[in-house]
């Protein structure tokens, strides 16, 4: 089957606007049916999976072109630098809203908290990939994790499927150093320091998804799923979601890895003609991901004088993203071409 990017590029688009929404809780005080909350979250935990896996679909296809593992260990580690670039340049971006946090709602950003909101800073951008309102920068901080890890392994001329099973034991430790932090019944002491020291470092098991969906994505360069094949993985997650089973411990990871999976797989079915939309498309999506915080941000500032949810939170940080990565490509484009 010949390899498919154009519907990837899609998928990435429609999930922009989803992680969007995770932010700005459209729903929030609506009262509506059960059945299409359930839905609704479902697909909203799928949004940053998909971007994970396409990272690793896109790094698997040019490892898949070379034989030689110091061409394959060079081609992750460009991965890794534009990653670790762009972390940086979107963590600047994202700086006046960290001095807004500690300056505005700290109230001592000259004060004496300054050196301690410095070791904050770097507490944050070192294992939690986020500050205040620029959450989404937690995706290239786990991605830098994941592909220093899978840089290793290429070298030393692992498989995918072995990095894979690595990236499923990280995992699964991250699921259990988030149920940890979320116990609040009595813990004896050894789990009370295990909880504080998770606390106080990565907060929570979160960096740990993408070692999980990179190497799948991976994977999936290889394990080509039939279309009937993705739609019965969808149909499986969606069930299951709509008994009720993403509440339980650990079924609700299951369901968002096999819908995602099958979403993602189910576009790779999907064979669209060459346009140069797809390409548009793709930088869009990057800059309404990246930048929607911003816009949330001083909506709420402006608009409320305080963070809120709400639809008119999520159609107007919508809009004036979408309107802002329009101008960004059109001017990106127009560099190119002149």
């Amino acid at each position: 089957m010949e390899k498919n990017f154009n519907s990837i590029d899609i998928g990435k688009f429609c999930m922009a606007f989803f992680v969007i929404a995770i932010h700005t809780h459209p729903f929030e005080f609506l009262d509506l049916p059960i059945f299409f909350m359930r839905l609704y979250e479902l697909i909203c935990s799928c949004a940053v999976p998909f971007f994970f896996l396409t990272t690793g679909y896109l790094l698997a296809r040019k490892l898949r072109e070379n034989d030689d593992l110091n061409i394959k260990s060079n081609i992750v580690k460009k991965s890794l630098k534009k990653t670790f670039r762009l972390y940086i340049i979107w963590s600047i971006v994202y700086i006046p809203l960290a001095l807004y946090e500690y300056g505005y709602i700290y109230k001592e950003l000259l004060g004496s908290r300054v050196l301690y909101d410095i070791v904050l800073y770097i507490h944050g951008l070192i294992f939690r990939g986020e500050h205040f309102n620029s959450w989404i920068l937690w995706y290239l901080l786990s991605s830098i994790y994941v592909l220093t890890m899978i840089y290793f392994l290429v070298k030393k001329g692992k498989s995918i499927r072995y990095i894979t099973a690595i990236g499923i034991f990280v995992f699964i430790i991250g699921i259990f150093m988030t149920g940890i932090v979320n116990t609040t019944n009595n813990l004896n002491y050894y789990e009370s320091i295990l909880q504080k020291l998770i606390q106080h470092t990565f907060g929570n098991g979160r960096l740990t998804i993408g070692f999980l969906y990179i190497p799948l994505g991976m994977l999936l360069y290889d394990i080509i799923f039939s279309k009937n094949e993705t739609i019965i993985f969808i149909f499986i997650g969606i069930i299951l979601t709509l008994f009720g089973l993403r509440n339980w411990f650990m079924i609700s990871d299951f369901i968002t890895v096999l819908t995602s999976v099958g979403i993602f797989s189910l576009l790779l079915n999907i064979h669209l003609k060459e346009n140069d939309i797809y390409i548009k498309l793709r930088n869009i999506s990057m800059i309404i991901y990246f930048m929607h915080m911003w816009v949330y941000s001083l909506y709420c500032m402006f608009v409320y004088k305080k963070m809120l949810f709400g639809m008119d939170c999520f159609v107007i940080t919508s809009l004036i993203t979408f309107i802002i990565a329009i101008v960004y490509v059109k001017y990106k484009y127009r560099k190119i071409n002149n």
